[in-house]
């Protein structure tokens, strides 16, 4: 299942997160992406326009990215925030999802810290291949 923020949560961007073994919307403020416009979502990244139509999102509109053009530096840490990459107890969680959990199970000394601490890199890895300098 794919959900996008109902509002805007930077000028002209809506997050879009996906998790394929969720049946229904698991965050507040968050409406279903059809599965026709789930490729869509994901390939304008967020930026675009709704249009919902009793409760349920009928289109997306890509709009224009922002002018603005980010440096790598800034692209990484999207990715960090944004990409579910790290599969962690069923689920695809984003780097920076992962390294809360990290922090706890460090804490704890709990030994799921180090296979975590290893998806993590790897997942790091693989954005700053994709995304040099």
């Amino acid at each position: 299942m794919t959900i996008i923020s109902i509002e805007k949560l930077a000028p002209g961007w809506h997050d879009v997160q996906s998790q394929s073994h969720r049946t229904e919307v698991w965050l507040d403020g968050y409406i279903e992406v059809p599965e026709t416009l789930s490729d869509l979502a994901f390939s304008i990244g967020g930026y675009c326009d709704l249009v919902i139509e009793d409760g349920v999102l009928t289109d997306i509109i890509p709009a224009p990215l922002p002018s603005t053009t980010f440096t790598p530096s800034e692209q990484r840490k999207r990715a960090y925030e944004t990409e579910p990459l790290i599969e962690w107890d069923n689920e695809q969680i984003t780097v920076d999802a992962a390294n809360q959990l990290w922090l706890g199970y460090a804490a704890e000394e709990n030994p799921k810290a180090d296979d975590l601490q290893e998806k993590i890199i790897a997942a790091k890895t693989a954005i700053r291949t994709r995304i040099p300098g």
